[in-house]
């Protein structure tokens, strides 16, 4: 997977938007700074704002809470 790691937090946030927007949808991860990694395979399971990112967990009804502080980077498949 190639890793995207943006300079600043505002940019993370809008290419979370970008990869969620993406047609074709391409499945990404978020990693946390508490190394927490949330694979994103449906983009109807994350929500984002200016400041944070609402990650649901499939097959659950949990609901994980990001702050734009706790992401790291991005990670998606290298193209072939």
């Amino acid at each position: 997977m190639a890793g995207q790691n943006p300079s600043d937090a505002g940019s993370i946030i809008e290419m979370v938007r970008e990869l969620l927007r993406a047609e074709p949808f391409v499945p990404f991860q978020i990693i946390a700074t508490n190394g927490q990694h949330y694979e994103v395979r449906d983009p109807f399971r994350v929500a984002v704002n200016g400041s944070q990112v609402f990650y649901c967990f499939p097959e659950s009804d949990r609901i994980a809470h990001i702050r734009i502080q706790e992401l790291v980077s991005l990670e998606t498949p290298q193209s072939a």
